[in-house]
């Protein structure tokens, strides 16, 4: 799956904290190894897992928003 449509359903996820957290969650992850580059994106499953560490049960709220945002994406 091409990098800026996984970035682009994060980013979109995420809207409901704030801009301010939603930063802080983007800085958080890449700088714990997720790669959300064009040419290489991490998984969507290393995210998930990312974003688990860091939220924990609360990270199901943006995980399902982000599968349906790539659901919804994808041809």
């Amino acid at each position: 799956m091409a990098g800026h449509k996984i970035r682009r359903a994060l980013e979109e996820s995420l809207d409901p904290l704030g801009e301010n957290s939603k930063r802080m969650v983007i800085r958080h992850i890449t700088h714990n190894g997720i790669s959300l580059d064009e040419k290489d994106c991490s998984s969507v499953q290393d995210i998930h897992r990312e974003l688990q560490s860091l939220l924990g049960d609360g990270a199901v709220v943006i995980t399902s928003r982000m599968d349906r945002k790539l659901a919804a994406i994808q041809p």
